[in-house]
């Protein structure tokens, strides 16, 4: 396990160690540690990855569906969109996707929700070619830093480090300790989210009912 901090931890140190009125510099490591796992945990249970991990390659398979809403609405596994390099459409066997649509022309992108939405002349409805991974999306989403993540998020992030500092301190449920080369630190385990912040986080959670897309790695 790694002893420093995520590049893509919801809180920092000092955010942290502020949050749980902690001033010891001694309790740096095991404060890293829950940093990393509050994030780990946190991320695991929206299903979408909060701070950029960089570019993304996507593939979307999309039903045929008629007049339905899904048909013409593309929905990114992550958000928000910082850049959209380019999206593709491929009917042919084997896919190449050499030809690139035009973004303002062909579709028309949602940074903050990751939805894409296919276009054609006003006033008409156009759907996503459909077929086993007809369409690769290749793009850029979550936010650039720790910095900047919604306060619902890091409010949350800050209430769960809270509870299981808590445990720590008073009777180490919860904890275990694992060695490395500078002696043995703590480890905390996997937290349950609280009702009340599984509802704060409602609204950045993943939603799977219309869930097309799928990533090699």
């Amino acid at each position: 396990m790694s002893t420093s901090l995520s590049t893509y931890s919801l809180l920092s140190l000092e955010e942290l160690k502020e949050e749980l009125r902690v001033s010891d510099d001694g309790k740096n490591l095991a404060l890293t540690v829950l940093a990393n796992t509050v994030s780990e945990v946190i991320e695991a249970y929206l299903g979408r990855q909060i701070v950029t991990r960089g570019f993304l390659t996507e593939y979307h398979t999309m039903e045929a569906g008629g007049d339905r809403l899904c048909a013409t609405v593309l929905s990114l596994l992550e958000w928000p969109i910082i850049t959209l390099t380019s999206i593709s459409e491929d009917t042919a066997w084997p896919r190449t996707y050499a030809t690139n649509l035009v973004s303002g022309t062909d579709f028309q992108a949602n940074p903050p929700t990751g939805r894409v939405h296919r276009l054609t002349s006003p006033g008409a409805r156009y759907q996503w070619a459909t077929g086993f991974r007809a369409i690769k999306a290749v793009y850029k989403a979550g936010y650039a830093t720790t910095s900047v993540v919604p306060q619902t998020i890091k409010s949350v992030a800050r209430r769960l480090a809270g509870v299981m500092w808590e445990e720590y301190k008073r009777d180490w449920r919860g904890v275990s300790s694992v060695s490395d080369q500078g002696g043995t630190f703590t480890r905390f385990s996997a937290a349950t989210l609280s009702s009340d912040m599984k509802a704060d986080l409602r609204s950045e959670r993943r939603s799977r009912i219309f869930e097309t897309g799928e990533r090699d790695s």
